[in-house]
């Protein structure tokens, strides 16, 4: 009887761990696979992240040429703007000749 006692309660022992133990292999394939998905987000993440990057930089690499542009075009604007300026003088210096009567001194 004792025996028998035992036996049943070796059997309901071993029962109880082999759920535990199905239990704990659910719960951990679970675990990875969660797992699994966020390392695949954050790699993608990143991913993402070094696109940014990249796109940044090459933004950052226009914005310099178009400085550089810029100050072209600004010292051509310059340049244009002295060679207005030295047009009319001569254009005024041109019509005091005229009004005067002489021949240029221009």
């Amino acid at each position: 009887w004792e025996k028998d006692g035992l036996e049943k309660a070796n059997t309901n022992l071993q029962d109880e761990l082999e759920k535990v133990k199905s239990s704990l292999s659910r719960d951990s394939k679970k675990s990875e696979e969660a797992f699994q998905k966020e390392q695949t987000k954050f790699k993608a993440l990143e991913s993402e992240f070094q696109t940014a990057i990249c796109r940044r930089e090459t933004l950052e690499m226009e914005n310099v040429g178009l400085q550089k542009a810029l100050e072209r075009a600004g010292k051509t604007l310059f340049q244009r703007e002295l060679q207005v300026q030295q047009l009319e003088k001569n254009i005024l210096c041109l019509l005091r000749d005229i009004e005067v009567g002489h021949e240029t001194s221009c």
